[in-house]
């Protein structure tokens, strides 16, 4: 199953327009730290607005940092990327793991500072306050997107693509309009049909109608 990884950037833009994108999923949210959890409180009620205009989404929210982090970092705001960019990826790659006894004089913390006074964990992680209602899932085969690609691969072969900068949305700008093409291109190819690489088919869809309207200012 594929995992898609959102980071919203910071505390006020976990908004509705930028997870209405993710409808219809399970979402395991890690907010950013802060004093007092103010932010994990704020998070978990903007997310059950949410959900109740998301049919079929659900939030189940971790608090495991709220948990480990040391003070400083809760003061600092820090997020999950801080710890994560601080670990060896390789370390993390699909292995058997050998479940050991959990030892009753440690505890793992996110930092290597020693801990003046650790109190027992409570085993919580993640959460969700109210279960959502059972959605039947119906399998179907899965659509294909050759045509498509085929009038995308076509249309940027044949076309004069701009040497500047191009803002496609409020938060994504292509600096090398070549190379944006030829990963999303490669990315759908690869994915044909899978619905979780969509994203991909539709910026290089936004990304042709935003060469056409540039075609037809040089030519008007």
């Amino acid at each position: 199953e594929t995992l898609i990884w959102l980071a919203v950037y910071n505390k006020s833009s976990f908004s509705f327009d930028k997870l209405k994108v993710l409808k219809g999923r399970d979402v395991f949210t890690f907010p950013d730290l802060s004093k007092d959890g103010n932010t994990f409180k704020e998070w978990e009620t903007k997310a059950k607005d949410y959900e109740n205009r998301l049919p079929g989404t659900r939030f189940i929210f971790s608090d495991l940092l709220e948990q480990l982090a040391p003070n400083t970092d809760k003061t600092n705001g820090n997020d999950l990327a801080d710890y994560l960019i601080k670990q060896d990826w390789q370390l993390f790659r699909r292995r058997v793991i050998q479940e050991q006894p959990e030892p009753q004089h440690k505890r793992v913390h996110l930092e290597t500072e020693k801990c003046e006074k650790c109190e027992p964990l409570k085993k919580t992680f993640f959460s969700h306050v109210e279960p959502l209602p059972k959605i039947e899932v119906f399998k179907t085969e899965r659509e294909s997107w050759t045509n498509e690609i085929n009038e995308l691969e076509a249309f940027f072969n044949g076309i004069e693509l701009p040497p500047d900068p191009v803002k496609l949305n409020p938060w994504t700008k292509i600096v090398d309009a070549r190379l944006f093409i030829e990963n999303n291109l490669a990315t759908v190819k690869a994915n044909n049909g899978k619905r979780t690489f969509l994203p991909y088919l539709k910026q290089l869809q936004s990304f042709r109608t935003i060469c056409l309207s540039k075609k037809n200012e040089r030519t008007g």
